[in-house]
């Protein structure tokens, strides 16, 4: 067996030292004794030989004693096992010896026991220097690894009642070290109510021979929840029996929070309303969660992993450009592409997709939704976003959180405004129309919310001078049965009004016709059948002529009532009318007499009707002809605005201008006073404005503007 022990023998006899040496090592082949005759030599011989597991020394030696070389040694090796072995023994030697830090002392005998002695008490001395020194070194190494590990290190007895070690518990526990040394099982107070049970069973393992690995929740000393995993291990003793429990008790505070997050986004990822996958570099499945199955119309999970993505894409060109962005930019986000499911349907997707590299493997993380329907939806709203913003109505939205404050309004309400997007957004109707108009727009608005129902009402508008004619309609949009928007659409009826207005003007007038046409009537036909009454009587042939005469007046009246009538048609459609022609035609159907005169000069084109135009014109010369003299001239031409009408007859008075154009109005008996009330309507069913002022040569003068020319 090699020498495990070896042994500094220093002694000033040399024969006395080999003698020793030779009879330990006898005794024991463990022993290895090397010899010295100085302290000197001996310490220089425990500085050169690092493995001396203990000294042997004489006391009694010429240069200095067994004490004072102890004393040296104690000063490099304050542990190293000391045996003071000497001829000249007493009890004051022994007791400095101790004191000094021997481990022993013994004296010299003549007798070979004394060796035996001296082998057991150097075995002894190694023995409990080596454990004590194993023991060190055990717990130097646990001290290394409790200072370097973040760890709560550990160590109880087997009852939980001592602690032998710990540290870095006030890192992990929050709670004062002092606590659990003083109270070994103070700890348990750290621990989370709903745990305390489970940790007492597993301590309670850990007592009776067996491991833990273990988590649990802990409270710390701020009142925190945290989680702690712990791991234990028995230690046994030579009987087999548990002595002590060691281990370390770690904080997984985030890693808890990690798994609970990463619990969470699986959860998500399963829950979402998007298809979430993972593929290899070539496109064949990995991992998907169930709405990935459902939008690829796929029975289960197995089937798509049996496929690769990169088939289903409707065309190739699309699938290559998005692999490329991913694979040079690392990730693409919202990109729309065409795919198909597995039952062959095809479906416009968008995708976000990233490049990942996990253990030297590509992968392709993605995120897909079935965007079909919005983007039909998309494309049917910027349809009708073309058609509002192209519509003649003016449309608008108002917001009824905010005072009523304009959210949209298309051009056609801007134009209607006199303001452009800019100065309607965020406006209410006070800053939009101002005064008792915006007073009334913002009443409507209120009970449209209140009522909600859909309102419709009309409203004057004056830009710039002009004064137009709205309908606007309105409609509460709720959601959540909260009206939070009013939607609105505005109508211009300008046309509308007018008409309405013109066939309001031309009701009275057939109003005032018709008591005038009743008038005129009336007379003659009294009168031929009074007449007719008298020739039955008197059978006098007079009676009957003058009768006749009264039935002629009657139907000269007729006509004059139909021509009225006619003019009050709806104006056909208009063209472009040389004014000049139609005053020809008409001067050749009238058959002026010889004397009269028409002189046309720089007449224009308008837009009218051509005949109402040259019934317009046969009435106004007819009336010419049969008030004014023989001789009379008639001048045609053009005016700003339109055109004009003028003789140099006796003229009409000025108190008399504003009846001529009234039915049955005339200045002679026999006159039906019809002809220029068909003139008003013709000019009013164009639109137009007439007038009767003095005409150059003292004649009547008739103009009519508000004339569009023809182009």
């Amino acid at each position: 067996m090699d020498p495990s022990i070896r042994i500094l023998h220093v002694d000033d006899e040399p024969s006395f030292g080999e003698f020793v040496a030779d009879y330990l090592e006898r005794l024991d082949d463990e022993f290895e004794v090397l010899t010295e005759t100085s302290p000197e030599e001996g310490i220089q011989k425990l500085r050169n030989e690092t493995a001396v597991d203990c000294v042997v020394s004489d006391y009694d030696m010429p240069a200095t004693t067994g004490l004072d070389f102890l004393e040296a040694v104690r000063d490099d090796y304050p542990d190293l096992p000391f045996v003071l072995y000497t001829g000249k023994g007493s009890e004051e030697i022994a007791g400095e010896a101790i004191s000094k830090g021997a481990t022993d002392y013994l004296q010299k005998g003549k007798g070979t026991e004394q060796y035996e002695i001296l082998a057991n008490r150097v075995r002894n001395a190694v023995e409990q220097y080596q454990s004590t020194k194993e023991a060190e070194e055990t717990r130097r190494r646990l001290q290394n690894l409790a200072e370097s590990t973040p760890h709560c290190v550990w160590v109880f007895d087997s009852e939980w009642e001592e602690l032998l070690f710990i540290s870095g518990y006030e890192e992990v526990w929050d709670r004062p070290t002092a606590a659990i040394k003083e109270d070994p099982r103070d700890f348990l107070q750290g621990v989370h109510p709903d745990d305390r049970e489970f940790v007492r069973e597993a301590m309670e393992q850990m007592s009776n021979g067996e491991p833990v690995d273990i988590e649990y929740r802990i409270v710390r000393g701020d009142g925190e929840t945290g989680w702690v995993w712990v791991q234990g291990e028995p230690v046994f003793d030579d009987g087999g029996s548990v002595k002590s429990v060691v281990g370390f008790t770690r904080d997984v505070t985030e890693r808890k929070h990690r798994e609970h997050l990463l619990e969470r986004y699986e959860q998500i990822v399963e829950n979402l309303p998007a298809a979430v996958f993972r593929t290899t570099h070539d496109g064949r499945f990995v991992s998907m969660n169930d709405e990935t199955v459902a939008v690829f119309d796929a029975d289960s999970r197995d089937e798509l992993e049996d496929r690769k993505v990169t088939e289903l894409y409707v065309d190739t060109a699309d699938r290559e450009q998005l692999l490329r962005r991913v694979r040079s930019e690392g990730s693409v986000s919202g990109y729309q592409v065409e795919m198909q499911t597995l039952s062959g349907d095809e479906m416009w997707v968008e995708v976000t997709m990233r490049a990942t590299v996990e253990d030297g493997e590509e992968y392709l993380d993605g995120v897909l939704r079935d965007v079909t329907d919005r983007r039909e939806r998309r494309e049917r709203l910027e349809r009708a976003e073309t058609v509002i913003q192209n519509a003649q109505d003016a449309l608008f939205l108002v917001d009824v959180d905010d005072e009523y404050e304009i959210e949209r309004a298309n051009p056609a309400f801007q134009e209607r405004v006199g303001l452009s997007a800019d100065e309607l957004i965020g406006r209410t109707p006070e800053e939009v129309f101002e005064g008792e108009r915006a007073t009334r727009t913002e009443q409507k608005y209120e009970q449209c919310v209140y009522e909600r129902e859909t309102l419709e009402y009309e409203e004057e508008s004056h830009v710039d001078g002009e004064t137009t004619y709205w309908s606007t309609q309105i409609t509460p949009i709720t959601v959540d049965d909260t009206v939070e928007t009013i939607v609105g659409a505005t109508r211009d009826i300008t046309d509308r009004k007018r008409r309405e207005r013109r066939f309001e003007e031309q009701s009275e007038r057939f109003d005032e016709l018709a008591t005038a046409v009743s008038h005129d009537l009336q007379t003659p036909l009294q009168a031929a059948r009074g007449r007719a009454e008298l020739a039955l009587e008197t059978e006098d042939m007079e009676h009957v002529e003058r009768a006749l005469d009264a039935i002629d007046r009657t139907d000269t009246l007729r006509e004059s009532l139909v021509e009225v009538l006619r003019t009050q048609e709806v104006v056909r459609d208009t063209e472009p009318v040389d004014i000049e022609q139609i005053g020809r035609e008409v001067q050749t159907s009238v058959q002026l007499p010889e004397e009269h005169s028409v002189r046309i000069q720089d007449a224009p084109d308008v837009e009218a009707d051509p005949d109402a135009l040259r019934r317009l014109f046969q009435n106004i010369l007819s009336n010419t002809v049969e008030h004014g003299p023989p001789d009379t001239t008639v001048w045609i031409g053009g005016l700003d605005g339109g055109f004009f009408i003028e003789d140099d007859g006796p003229g009409i008075p000025e108190a008399e201008r504003d009846k001529v154009f009234m039915p049955g109005y005339t200045t002679k008996g026999e006159g039906s006073g019809v002809g220029l009330a068909s003139v008003r309507q013709i000019v009013s069913a164009h639109e137009w404005t007439i007038r009767v002022v003095d005409g150059r040569r003292g004649g009547a003068r008739f103009e009519i503007t508000d004339v569009e020319r023809g182009e």
